[in-house]
């Protein structure tokens, strides 16, 4: 069961619309059979890249590292291999720093702006990261918790 909220499709929303804005892309949201949530075309309607996103309510650095479940890796990877497009996980997640936000949504205030970074999916970041079981525990579902891969956010680049 893939669970996706009225609140998360609000925040793929923002980020599709912040992408477009600032590079002239369109990130369609595509069905959750592909595994990742978009595929990025060019101004020229051109292929660029399948791409996750998660919306996150923490601090940059309060954990070391990103997760993504194992399973979205091999979906998004699978597409990327398969099509020669490339693979991102993207992620919004709070500022450590009011001035370091590139975009805010301010909408409680200072501690609430968000700032994108995002990491090509590579063998490269698969062999840096480590898998271990994770997933949410919050919703009683026993299928969120599964293999995750932790990604330390020296991959990761300001979008």
């Amino acid at each position: 069961m893939l669970f996706e909220s009225k609140t998360d499709r609000e925040y793929e929303g923002l980020f599709a619309d912040y992408m477009g804005a600032k590079y002239k892309v369109e990130a369609l949201k595509i069905d959750k059979k592909y595994g990742p949530d978009f595929f990025v075309s060019g101004p020229d309607g051109s292929p660029r890249s399948w791409v996750e996103f998660k919306q996150r309510d923490t601090r940059i650095l309060e954990y070391p590292s990103a997760m993504i479940s194992a399973y979205k890796i091999w979906r998004g990877r699978s597409l990327a291999d398969s099509t020669g497009l490339k693979f991102v996980f993207a992620i919004g997640v709070k500022c450590e720093y009011v001035n370091e936000a590139r975009f805010g949504i301010d909408q409680d205030g200072a501690d609430n702006i968000i700032t994108y970074r995002s990491v090509e999916i590579t063998p490269e970041v698969i062999d840096g990261s480590w898998l271990a079981m994770g997933g949410r525990k919050d919703r009683g579902y026993i299928g969120d918790i599964e293999p995750m891969y932790h990604i330390p956010w020296a991959f990761f680049r300001d979008i």
